[in-house]
């Protein structure tokens, strides 16, 4: 997203009043720390005159690690977890919670 922004000259102040957000969701967006909303990636991405697919790529690393989580193959907890809704620190989080 950043080399888009910055190919056009704009700053992440410009480009996010463009889009109604605030500058730090600009911010951590370019740095991969936040994933936007449909709505946001779209204004975005007509905002950068590119296409969504072009900004934002989907990587779901986190699905292949809540896949294998040892966690879910426990017998009170594994009939009752569908690992296709859990978010992206739910493994480590479920052990934090039921391992000592």
């Amino acid at each position: 997203m950043k080399e888009f922004r910055e190919k056009l000259g704009i700053t992440q102040e410009v480009l996010a009043k463009k889009v109604d957000v605030t500058r730090q969701t600009i911010l951590f967006l370019e740095k991969g720390k936040y994933n936007p909303s449909l709505r946001l990636a779209y204004k975005i991405s007509r905002a950068l005159n590119a296409k969504v697919e072009d900004i934002f790529s989907f990587e779901d690393e986190s699905a292949q690690e809540n896949e294998n989580c040892e966690l879910w193959k426990h017998p009170t907890l594994g009939e009752h977890v569908n690992t296709s809704y859990l978010g992206r620190y739910s493994c480590s989080m479920a052990r934090t919670m039921f391992q000592k």
